[in-house]
């Protein structure tokens, strides 16, 4: 399991013993991951606290008749340098509701329609999920970042939430998916944030009415301004369907 956790628990759960922790195992068909049944992982305490947290905000801000089943993933504590060796590291593969819909961290990113899902709304709450995360976890990497994350989406607390980062490629890329695929803007997704993407960010901000707030220097502005893409991207709505104080 672990080399540096320094205050390992054992779960097969978060935030409730009701969502249960499914690892997944393979793919079907479409590419959406399939997952074996209820497992073990090993976290740092406080970090576990923190994903139940995030999962459970997640839960809150997804439709009305969205009810957790369990939450998909492939693995957290690993025996190497980094955060997944300190057991505060998560991928994540999928969120399973009780009514049979999902959000899939191999899928949905990718914007292609199959089985008769896809498209702008599966883009959204993918992109919900990571404005959700970032919320709890100062470093978020999705399949935007690279190769190595297009099946899963990591996060840890080895950063500290703060504001938005323009130096950051990870805080970078999520303002341009947003833009692109909530708000009807075509930005290249390459984490630079050039006059383009400014631009683009501040046509998005106008539409969520933060133009009295800064999320760029403010924390609290910052976690305002990813409350109101992740409440309207988890039920697949264009920005702006939740609005700030401005």
């Amino acid at each position: 399991m672990s080399c540096n956790n320094v205050d390992p628990v054992i779960r097969n759960w978060v935030y409730r013993t009701t969502w249960p922790l499914h690892h997944r195992t393979a793919y079907d068909s479409c590419g959406y991951g399939t997952h074996g049944g209820t497992h073990n992982e090993e976290f740092n305490r406080s970090f576990h606290t923190l994903c139940g947290n995030a999962v459970n905000y997640i839960y809150l801000y997804t439709p009305a008749d969205y009810f957790i089943s369990w939450v998909g993933d492939v693995g957290v504590t690993v025996c190497k340098p980094g955060m997944h060796g300190l057991g505060r590291a998560f991928d994540l593969t999928q969120i399973r509701f009780t009514n049979g819909e999902f959000i899939d961290m191999n899928r949905d990113w990718r914007g292609t329609t199959c089985g008769g899902r896809g498209g702008n709304f599966k883009r959204r709450q993918y992109i919900g999920v990571w404005a959700a995360l970032r919320r709890y976890a100062g470093t978020v990497l999705t399949g935007w970042y690279n190769a190595e994350h297009a099946n899963h989406i990591h996060f840890d607390n080895g950063v500290a939430v703060g504001p938005i980062r323009t130096t950051a490629e990870t805080d970078t890329k999520l303002v341009q998916a947003t833009c692109n695929y909530m708000n009807g803007e075509s930005l290249t997704i390459d984490g630079a944030w050039g006059p383009l993407t400014e631009n683009a960010y501040q046509r998005l901000r106008t539409k969520l009415k933060m133009g009295c707030r800064n999320p760029k220097t403010s924390t609290a502005d910052a976690l305002l301004f990813l409350h109101l893409i992740a409440q309207a991207g988890l039920k697949g709505l264009a920005a702006g369907a939740y609005t700030g104080p401005c």
